[in-house]
């Protein structure tokens, strides 16, 4: 299982360049429950992100934000070295929204809350929909 999770999360990143969202959706969403079981915080750092750049293409922008938002807050809170270009991601899409730094900070603050009540499994949930293979 624990070779598996690396495995899946680039086969899955595969499926996301490729367009094939459905696979990747899958692919993600065990890769999140791999990580999350064992305790592996830059491998979830990494997935988050991941279904964060997929959900943004996909034209979930709102999710996206909140989703990369928990990738950047593990990411800070274990002094991972991508903590720095996952908040300019967070930033970039923000900022593509126009959100003023007030929303930009609440779009966090909420991401977190969710994350902390439920191990962001609500945040999954949205994420992983099949309703995401809207164009962007």
């Amino acid at each position: 299982m624990l070779r598996s999770c690396p495995t899946r999360h680039n086969l899955a990143s595969i499926d996301l360049k490729e367009g094939n969202y459905a696979a990747a959706r899958e692919k993600f969403g065990k890769s999140m429950a791999i990580t999350q079981a064992i305790g592996d915080r830059a491998g979830e750092a990494a997935a988050w992100n991941q279904l964060g750049g997929m959900a943004w293409k996909t034209g979930r922008r709102e999710m996206a934000v909140r989703l990369c938002a928990i990738c950047f807050w593990i990411d800070n809170a274990i002094g991972h070295g991508h903590a720095e270009q996952a908040l300019k991601t967070v930033l970039y899409f923000c900022g593509q929204l126009n959100y003023t730094e007030q929303q930009t900070k609440a779009a966090i603050e909420e991401a977190v809350a969710a994350y902390e009540s439920d191990s962001g499994a609500s945040l999954i949930k949205g994420a992983l929909e099949d309703d995401a293979d809207q164009s962007a």
